[in-house]
């Protein structure tokens, strides 16, 4: 596992031209998420530009940096601060190491996600956490975008261009975005990423499934989630809302409420 330094990541700008400069520091207080269900926009051709996203400027905002390890307590464990750049459990275990395999996202329309380049003002987060017989493993970061450049004090921005679901770090911080409220669903994350995701497999590890879920006051920065209810139904099915906390584990081994920890949002939406 990587040691992670507090630092504040230096300014980033997305060169898009259809978002003016001064929209960058309130891109990430977009439009509240709602229960429409409107059509996701085609998919564009990939452009020969690089693209920076706008959302790098509220993350310049992003407290110290954490990396955590699950232990099991008698007590509720204190909770998981998100923050930009950071590292939540153990990095750089799947293969590649970031972004996508060779069969999750490469440029065209995945299971319903398109990737472009455009302004996209509807943009929520959900949170992914993936515990393996109890040990907590990274999400990779660059997830959903695609042929990403080299990553950048923990952050990954440009690239050709973006999923409407994808990471930027190894936090397991997931950003959902469109061009108007839409519903996204865990299993179009994992087939962007190229993962298996199953009652018996998820990204690859093998065994009996459990999901827990948690969700946080939205919209507001700093968000922590609640209590942790069980979820017994379909994987690829189960939806991302905006401040919700999805717990993947893998057995026999198993973490279970109160000894998972809440999550604190570093987001409004």
């Amino acid at each position: 596992m990587r040691t992670v330094l507090s630092f504040y990541p230096p300014v980033q700008i997305r060169l898009v031209l259809s978002i003016p400069l001064v929209a960058m520091a309130v891109i990430m207080a977009g439009c509240g998420g709602t229960n429409s269900t409107p059509s996701l926009p085609s998919a564009q051709a990939p452009s020969a530009n690089i693209q920076m996203e706008s959302e790098a400027e509220a993350m310049r905002q992003a407290s110290s940096l954490v990396t955590t390890t699950d232990t099991t307590t008698s007590t509720a464990p204190a909770p998981i601060r998100i923050s930009y750049g950071g590292i939540i459990g153990l990095d750089n275990t799947f293969s590649p190491v970031d972004g996508d395999t060779s069969s999750g996202g490469n440029g065209t329309t995945i299971a319903g996600v398109p990737c472009d380049n455009s302004a996209i003002p509807y943009h929520i987060h959900a949170h992914v956490s993936l515990l393996v017989n109890g040990r907590r493993l990274a999400v990779p970061d660059a997830i959903g975008l695609h042929n990403p450049t080299a990553e950048s004090n923990g952050m990954t921005f440009a690239t050709i261009c973006y999923y409407h679901l994808h990471t930027h770090d190894a936090t397991g911080l997931i950003h959902m975005e469109a061009a108007a409220p839409a519903i996204f669903i865990l299993g179009q994350l994992f087939a962007v990423w190229g993962q298996p995701l199953s009652s018996t497999n998820v990204a690859g590890h093998g065994g009996t499934v459990k999901v827990f879920l948690a969700t946080a006051k939205s919209p507001g920065w700093a968000q922590q989630t609640g209590p942790y209810t069980p979820y017994t139904g379909n994987l690829q099915q189960l939806r991302l809302t905006s401040h919700e906390e999805v717990v993947l584990e893998v057995g026999p081994t198993f973490v279970y409420p109160p000894n998972i920890p809440a999550v604190i949002f570093p987001s409004y939406q």
